[in-house]
């Protein structure tokens, strides 16, 4: 066990907003990830397919809760109301 395994869980909060466009490229495949910068200035890289479930015709836009667990790995995310 690591000393990374006894961080605990850490939460983010992040407002995304992306269009249909900006979406497009996870379907033709010429963007994988997606880079934001969390509520406490903390950088966060996300894979768009993470974004898939909150995606309309307008795109993904909102305000997110991401957890993460002791080293950095996405745990879980939902998001907020406005």
């Amino acid at each position: 066990m690591t000393s990374q395994d006894n961080q605990t869980e850490q939460t983010l909060i992040v407002d995304i907003r992306l269009s249909r466009d900006e979406m497009l490229g996870l379907y033709k495949g010429t963007a994988s990830r997606v880079s934001a910068i969390a509520r406490d200035g903390r950088s966060v890289s996300l894979p768009l397919t993470n974004l898939r479930p909150y995606l309309t015709w307008q795109g993904v836009r909102g305000r997110f809760l991401i957890r993460i667990d002791g080293r950095a790995r996405l745990k879980d995310m939902q998001r907020l109301p406005d």
